[in-house]
């Protein structure tokens, strides 16, 4: 089905489940699903693994959303946790904080993220990245201006992205990386 927003905000959601998986707004989008045209406003989750403000995991499409508040833990995403689906024309202001995979719009993606950026700032122990930690899928005309900080081992740390084995292309970051 299709969650259409029309331009409104979730405003102060809060998540707070340290021995959870999968949090967020939406659990799962998925395959064939559409949110579109909502915003998630002052958000805070707090989990394990696949954490994001609008959606843990994305199989289907987000189009014209966005995010603000704060996100911790792992594969976690200011937006969206884990993305195998497509994400366009939105974007992530919320920071992301203490896991092993984190990026400002998404944790790891492995779909397609097109027009969309993130200003979020990032901190993890492991893989990070402004836009997104891991991604494995393709990145079109994106963009970051963010502070990206690995307070642990420095695995692999990235202004845009913390590790790319895909393609990426008209997209770059603007970001102050620390290791």
């Amino acid at each position: 089905g299709v969650f259409d927003g029309d331009g409104h905000a979730i405003r102060n959601l809060r998540i707070e489940a340290k021995n959870r998986d999968y949090l967020g707004l939406f659990q799962t989008i998925l395959q064939g699903a559409e949110v579109r045209n909502l915003g998630v406003v002052d958000a805070y989750i707090e989990g394990l693994a696949s954490l994001g403000a609008l959606a843990s995991r994305n199989e289907g499409r987000v189009l014209n959303c966005y995010s603000t508040g704060a996100v911790k833990g792992s594969k976690a995403g200011g937006l969206v946790g884990v993305n195998t689906g497509a994400i366009a024309d939105s974007n992530s202001t919320a920071a992301v904080s203490d896991g092993d995979c984190g990026g400002g719009l998404v944790g790891t993606n492995d779909g397609t993220v097109s027009r969309c950026h993130s200003t979020g700032d990032v901190t993890g122990n492991g893989i990070v990245g402004g836009l997104a930690g891991i991604s494995d899928g393709r990145i079109d005309a994106c963009y970051c201006v963010a502070a990206v900080t690995d307070s642990g081992m420095g695995e692999c740390i990235g202004g845009l992205v913390g590790q790319n084995c895909s393609t990426i292309s008209f997209s770059y970051a603007n970001t102050t990386v620390t290791s």
